[in-house]
């Protein structure tokens, strides 16, 4: 059922198991690849250098907000102090974007049988997405 080609990439144990069980009985399996984890992740290069002032401008605003350590800090000074909270949150979310994309994609395969095109994908929260495009 599972034919190796000289161009097929040897798939980690639990996806190819996973692209076994969404292969028809009769269906033949032709080829395999995963995604490269570093070039995808790349690709958010942008996304890292642009969270650098984005996660500067959010703790400094936190600072001035905060008076910058001056005492007594309470009412409205604490509610712009953690205004800036979810933005600092967002550029560390934005820092951490090659990681989580690398991980997805150590996470993925894709497959091409004599039938369709398969395309397994490594969910955000677990679990296993599975596309399938016929001819």
């Amino acid at each position: 059922m599972f034919e190796q080609h000289a161009s097929d990439v040897e798939l980690p144990d639990d996806l190819r198991r996973a692209v076994e069980d969404e292969l028809d009985r009769d269906e033949r399996l032709y080829w395999t690849a995963q995604p490269i984890p570093g070039r995808l992740a790349m690709k958010t290069l942008p996304i890292m250098l642009f969270a650098i002032p984005w996660t500067g401008f959010a703790v400094f605003w936190m600072a001035a907000a905060s008076g910058f350590g001056q005492e007594g800090l309470d009412g409205p000074g604490m509610c712009f102090t953690l205004f800036g909270l979810p933005f600092v949150l967002i550029g560390l979310g934005m820092f951490s974007a090659p990681y989580w994309v690398y991980r997805k994609a150590g996470r993925s395969a894709y497959a091409i049988t004599d039938r369709r095109a398969i395309l397994l994908d490594a969910g955000w929260f677990g679990g296993l997405n599975v596309r399938s495009f016929g001819p």
